[in-house]
């Protein structure tokens, strides 16, 4: 099973980044086979992989871990953001 392991990112409904220094290893994305239930519409699957997703504090933490257990991994490296300084006063410009 090959491994993603990268930065978490912010949700669209976060202003801050409270909850983005964490790095994730989540399984790659494989086929999937996805099914309705005819007798409750309940979506079910025949891979429960994508479930997965492992929490680490540091990226050298999760390299440590899919070396430990023997995964093949890719690392996806984050972009930062830069804050551009503004003023109240571009505003009304």
């Amino acid at each position: 099973m090959i491994f993603i392991i990268h930065h978490q990112s912010k949700s669209a409904m976060q202003s801050g980044k409270k909850n983005t220094k964490n790095w994730l290893m989540t399984p790659k994305e494989q086929f999937n086979h996805r099914s309705i239930s005819s007798d409750m519409g309940w979506i079910s699957s025949n891979n429960t992989s994508s479930q997965l997703k492992f929490t680490f504090k540091t990226k050298e933490d999760a390299i440590a871990y899919a070396n430990k257990m023997n995964y093949q991994f890719e690392i996806i490296d984050s972009h930062s953001s830069s804050i551009k300084p503004k003023s109240y006063a571009n505003n009304f410009l």
